[in-house]
């Protein structure tokens, strides 16, 4: 077993992330763009779907307003590194829907993305907000997989 995988290193680098998250949230100086249509969505309380690049989710969960927006669910895969990037997002209010797509050619590797695609759903017709990464890890980068635009 790769030492990462230890679930107690694990723990711990999650809480170190977390703690890396909030010092940049506080101390990076942000600036808003068009903040007036995020405000009509907070103020609109339905389903919202919040897409990030892969290779930004770090400082994702700085784009919304945990007191003004509705309350959110990371779809994250159930991968031992899935696990790692739960327990650290958990640790800042979002808490996790685990799974995430298969390739077409091996659907004999389930990885619980129909289970997380219901979960999802269930949670954005409640008026709740979703989060994802619509390349995922395995990219290609900055190009969109079908599952962001299934569960619009």
């Amino acid at each position: 077993m790769r030492p990462i995988r230890n679930p107690v290193i694990q723990g711990v680098l999650s809480r170190l992330m977390a703690g890396w998250m909030r010092l940049c949230f506080a101390t990076i100086r942000w600036r808003h763009e068009n903040r007036d249509l995020v405000e009509a969505i907070w103020a609109d309380g339905g389903p919202v779907i919040i897409a990030f690049w892969h290779s930004r989710i770090g400082l994702a969960p700085a784009a919304w307003d945990h007191d003004r927006g509705q309350p959110v669910r990371a779809l994250i895969s159930l991968s031992p590194d899935g696990q790692f990037i739960a327990d650290a997002v958990a640790r800042l209010g979002f808490p996790a829907i685990r799974g995430s797509s298969q390739k077409k050619e091996s659907p004999e590797k389930a990885k619980g993305g129909s289970q997380a695609l219901r979960d999802a759903l269930k949670w954005l017709k409640s008026g709740g907000a979703v989060t994802l990464t619509p390349d995922g890890p395995r990219g290609p980068a900055r190009q969109m997989g079908e599952g962001l635009a299934v569960m619009a």
